[in-house]
């Protein structure tokens, strides 16, 4: 278990970062165009979904395995795959810049392979401090990552108010966490590495995680591209300020993944027995904080969301409603991720793969109905995919013989 001083830079590692975000969606929904918004919805809708496809499998490989292995070994094995995946990545980027021809300026799609490869380099190098439970160099790191994220486009977009602008912040902020990032890992000397035994012992473990991420960014990112097409681009910018302002009920499972995968993966190493000991204990306490939370959400006022977004988005009857059904998506969604925890320790990601397929399946569906009844259609979509995805969950566990009782 972690010391007292641990688990309060876990909380302000996950808190911080989050009173950047309310700024960001504060300003961002009374200052700026929601069609420049909308339309960086888009770009950035994509560049999740690329991550998902291309660091999906090394990212649960490399948390997976880390533990037993030599530590500066197996970084530079993963440094090693991100020099091809990155080179990769600017052919699928070519392949948007196809579709969407001269929506965008050129600039922005330079800047589309920039903010991928500092993003996916960071990524990787920042889950080091996390799996070594090097608590306070990695509050700092996430503490450069949310200014990257939330302020410094919001600073240069203040300035010269372009899509252009509001992706250039991301990149230097990026750029610049990484630079701080490898000063950190100055010990970890870079050195092509690449063993094909162990390139095949990660796919094999780890390849259902693609599916299982391209479903899961299916469920909740898709519906972006159907509200840009059927509804308007506005829509888009709306509709993700709301889903980002209901993200806030994800704090617990930030704090969850943050504080107890890496406590359940070291002791499970160790004892199998202690560590689903252990997954247990601390998924009673996030159900508990669950239910908490969405009675706390029940009775406050409206007032308190004007303060946080713009207040049209909060007054009309329409938005909100699809505000409430968002908030109740996010806490299945929590609850999914954490659950998920087990088919990582028993080895079964392509069971969890084929739930969410099917999942995904019965989502893309119902995103369809955003053709008639609007953005409200696409929060319904996404509640019924969670809800269903954690029935799924639950009685495979059953089966399993992992009694999950409160």
């Amino acid at each position: 278990m972690l010391r007292h001083s641990d688990k309060i830079i876990t909380v302000l590692t996950v808190l911080i970062p989050l009173t950047f975000q309310v700024y960001y969606i504060h300003y961002v929904s009374n200052n700026i165009s929601q069609l420049d918004y909308g339309n960086f919805i888009i770009i950035s809708s994509f560049i999740i979904a690329l991550s998902q496809i291309l660091l999906s499998i090394p990212q649960q490989a490399f948390s997976r395995f880390y533990n037993n292995s030599k530590y500066i070994d197996i970084v530079n094995e993963f440094r090693t795959y991100l020099i091809f995946i990155n080179i990769i990545s600017v052919l699928f980027i070519y392949l948007f810049y196809l579709f969407y021809a001269n929506r965008f300026s050129t600039e922005v799609y330079i800047l589309m392979c920039l903010f991928f490869i500092f993003s996916s380099n960071y990524s990787l190098n920042q889950n080091i401090f996390l799996l070594n439970l090097e608590r306070k160099k990695y509050f700092f790191l996430k503490i450069m990552e949310g200014v990257a994220k939330f302020i410094l486009p919001l600073v240069l977009y203040s300035y010269f108010e372009t899509l252009e602008s509001f992706f250039s912040a991301l990149v230097l902020g990026y750029f610049l966490s990484l630079l701080i990032i490898l000063m950190y890992l100055k010990s970890y000397i870079f050195k092509f590495s690449y063993s094909f035994n162990n390139s095949k012992k990660y796919f094999f473990y780890a390849y259902p995680i693609i599916f299982t991420s391209l479903s899961s960014w299916i469920i909740s990112f898709s519906d972006r591209y159907f509200i840009d097409y059927y509804v308007d681009t506005e829509n888009v910018g709306i509709y993700s300020l709301l889903s980002q302002l209901a993200s806030f009920a994800q704090i617990a499972g930030v704090i969850f993944a943050i504080y107890v995968n890496p406590i359940v993966l070291a002791a499970y190493e160790k004892n199998k027995t202690l560590g689903l000991k252990t997954l247990k204990i601390y998924l009673k306490q996030l159900v508990y904080s669950l239910i908490v939370m969405y009675i706390i959400f029940l009775f406050l006022p409206k007032n308190l969301y004007i303060n946080l977004i713009n207040e049209n988005m909060i007054t009309n009857d329409y938005y909100f409603y699809t505000f409430t059904i968002l908030i109740l998506a996010v806490f299945l969604t929590v609850l999914q991720t954490a659950l998920s925890m087990y088919f990582v320790l028993f080895k079964k990601l392509n069971i969890l793969a084929l739930f969410f397929v099917f999942v995904a399946i019965i989502n893309i569906i119902a995103n369809f109905l955003i053709m008639k009844y609007g953005i409200i259609a696409a929060a319904v979509s996404t509640l019924i995919s969670y809800f269903i995805l954690n029935v799924l969950i639950i009685n495979w566990l059953r089966l399993k013989g992992v009694k999950l009782k409160l």
